[in-house]
């Protein structure tokens, strides 16, 4: 999979493209629908099969706050696995959001990715001031010679599949109800970093995180999986201020069952499987030790 990131970094041999183009943020089962479909046809009709997409969210840049599902590496890694030729990510900025809707299409798909199929949403909005929507599209695509796809996302519960649902879901922490959107856990990423090992003297060593340019979820315990070097192993995360031991900036604290292992600096992948509490305040260290032991066998029979 080739990324470009400017458009004028699109070798001009490209021609002839479907393209599925929207904001994806968490990659959930909507997306994956409009993924499949364009991959589908663009090897019928033997077109490249590309995804272009926006990094930060315009959501984000306007309120100038990280509140994507997953990070841009997250994103990128999903978007594999769906096998486009290529993934155009571009820049949102002050300057891009002036661009007008037509100018947008012309310029950018129709002149510049050659483009002969385009996948969206049926939310799909864009150009300046999101004056652009599946209507203008449409008109658009007689004028330039195009053809509009437009997908309706599955509804779970009655309820349409949307990332603005999945984000509120995440706040509240029904990370099991997530899963069930997405397709798969919920997870974060990064280098595990030092803490004040504090763990350690109550027995259960943790591996630290912070959660970086995603959104946070609900301060609380969760039953976890954790990848590291390829391996799987199960336990237990706290996010959250420690507010027992003096608050904190939040982050992520995740203690894996039966396991010695030295994580410090590694790359971890932390799965969100399940919810068990919200976050509190406990009288002393005792008291919090004797409530992780519950938490512990909790997540195990969850996670059995």
């Amino acid at each position: 999979m080739k990324v470009f990131k400017n458009i004028n970094s699109v070798p001009r041999s490209i021609k002839n493209t479907t393209v599925a183009i929207g904001n994806f943020d968490g990659i959930h089962l909507g997306h994956q629908k409009i993924f499949t479909n364009a991959f589908k046809l663009s090897r019928k009709k033997k077109n490249k099969f590309g995804v272009f997409t926006f990094d930060p969210a315009p959501k984000d840049f306007f309120t100038k706050k990280k509140n994507s599902i997953l990070n841009l590496n997250q994103k990128k890694i999903d978007i594999f696995q769906f096998k486009p030729d290529f993934l155009y990510i571009q820049k949102f900025n002050t300057a891009f959001s002036k661009i007008k809707c037509e100018r947008f299409i012309e310029n950018y798909l129709v002149n510049k990715l050659k483009v002969k199929n385009i996948f969206v949403g049926n939310d799909f909005r864009f150009g300046f001031r999101r004056e652009g929507n599946i209507k203008v599209l449409k008109k658009l695509s007689k004028k330039l010679n195009f053809k509009v796809f437009v997908q309706e996302y599955k509804k779970i519960r009655g309820k349409r599949i949307s990332s603005s649902w999945i984000r509120d879901l995440l706040s509240k922490g029904n990370v099991k109800l997530v899963s069930r959107l997405l397709g798969r856990p919920w997870m974060v990423s990064g280098d595990v970093i030092t803490g004040n090992k504090i763990g350690r003297k109550i027995k259960y060593p943790t591996a630290n995180l912070k959660i970086i340019d995603q959104i946070n979820p609900l301060k609380g315990v969760y039953a976890v999986k954790v990848m590291s070097n390829n391996k799987i192993y199960s336990g237990v995360a706290n996010f959250g201020i420690r507010p027992t031991i003096g608050k904190s900036d939040a982050f992520l604290e995740v203690y894996i069952f039966n396991k010695k292992i030295n994580l410090y600096k590694k790359k971890i992948n932390v799965f969100f499987i399940d919810f068990i509490r919200k976050e509190r305040k406990f009288k002393s260290l005792n008291f919090l030790k004797l409530q992780i032991d519950k938490d512990i066998m909790i997540a195990k029979r969850i996670l059995k």
